[in-house]
């Protein structure tokens, strides 16, 4: 099983989604798992190993609905068994979605049930934590019974 985490932006944000990795790993050691990130959120993933490949989003490269096409034609190439998407903008939303990719879980918002093929709302369990969040994430992805 390959599986590909999204989270683009922000070098905190990147560090602490990193717990879906981890948590994945933790529960299935042999799941192969890829990150896409920005190159300069690089230092705080590297030689972590519950990630097995890093991939850059870069900007310039995916720019624009043709650039989203582009990405979208990468993952499914990638042949990934989920999309866990803890970014939830359009650079990654679109390419997700064009993807074609079975499993692909995100965020909650007004558009992304339209998109994905299951989504998250924060509850009570999250207490406003970032983690707490990511967790749920996580926990929707382990019910798929990949295990």
């Amino acid at each position: 099983m390959k599986v590909l985490v999204i989270q683009i932006k922000m070098i905190g944000d990147v560090l602490a989604s990193t717990v879906i990795c981890e948590t994945i790993k933790e529960q299935n050691p042999n799941c192969e798992i890829h990150y896409l990130i920005q190159k300069n959120s690089f230092a705080v993933v590297e030689n972590n190993p519950c990630i097995d490949k890093v991939i850059f989003f870069e900007e310039e490269k995916y720019k624009g609905f043709k650039g989203f096409i582009q990405l979208g034609k990468e993952f499914k190439q990638e042949n990934y068994s989920a999309i866990i998407d803890a970014y939830g903008k359009l650079q990654s939303i679109i390419p997700s979605y064009l993807s074609n990719i079975k499993t692909r879980i995100a965020t909650k918002k007004w558009y992304t049930d339209l998109l994905f093929t299951e989504t998250v709302i924060p509850d009570t369990e999250c207490e406003g934590t970032a983690n707490a969040f990511r967790l749920l994430l996580v926990k929707t992805f382990l019910k798929k019974k990949w295990i």
